[in-house]
């Protein structure tokens, strides 16, 4: 993994499960305080990633977590 797409965060974070594409799960973590126009702003992941997969191919990691 390319230390440009790696991050290292220390805060409290609130977390939630948004589902699979292709057998991938998917989550975001957000600011607790902004919790709820970031679960909703990250909704989509699930969605796009799969778009991604159906018309790039198959996602080579063994999860998606939006930061």
């Amino acid at each position: 993994l390319p230390t440009k797409v790696m991050v290292i965060g220390a805060a409290r974070f609130a977390v939630q499960y948004a589902g699979e594409a292709a057998g991938i799960p998917v989550s975001s973590w957000v600011y607790p305080q902004g919790r709820e126009a970031g679960f909703y702003d990250y909704a989509q992941a699930v969605q796009i990633l799969q778009f991604f997969i159906d018309k790039i191919g198959p996602y080579p990691f063994r999860k998606l977590a939006n930061v």
